[in-house]
């Protein structure tokens, strides 16, 4: 006779969202490279304990408020760029222009991105190992 299955249901939180389940959807949102997919939401679901329909506000709100954000991370690029021009020196103005840089990579609406996020070259070290068994003949020959 087996065992009957334990009850999965995890019981969801009650009360208002705190600012730490918002600052944590907006990071998730923030670093998302395209749009969020349902696996994506459902998981958000089960690591918060919260509704979907709470998650799915918690992301629309998210996306609004670093959307509304998009012109001033234009414009610090933009005086960054013209101040080390101006100056000659890019030392102090790097980590200004290197953050909106990034903040420009980011931002989308509706999955239309300002400038498409650069693919990571870096792929690091690739290592195919194969096996050759005797009595069996190579379809593909080895390089």
């Amino acid at each position: 006779m087996s065992k009957p299955r334990p009850n999965r249901y995890t019981p969801r939180r009650r009360g208002p969202i705190t600012g730490n389940e918002q600052d944590l959807v907006a990071a998730f949102v923030m670093d998302q490279p395209g749009p969020i997919s349902d696996k994506q939401e459902r998981a958000l679901t089960v690591a918060l304990r919260r509704s979907p329909e709470a998650i799915k506000a918690l992301i629309a709100d998210a996306r609004e408020r670093f959307t509304a954000k998009a012109g001033r991370y234009v414009d610090i690029h933009a005086q960054a760029t013209e101040d080390a021009l101006k100056n000659g020196t890019v030392g102090g103005l790097e980590t200004a222009l290197k953050g909106s840089q990034w903040a420009i990579e980011r931002i989308s609406q509706d999955g239309a991105r300002i400038v498409d996020k650069a693919a990571d070259t870096n792929t690091g070290t690739k290592i195919i190992v194969g096996i050759q068994m005797g009595g069996i003949t190579p379809t593909i020959e080895a390089k």
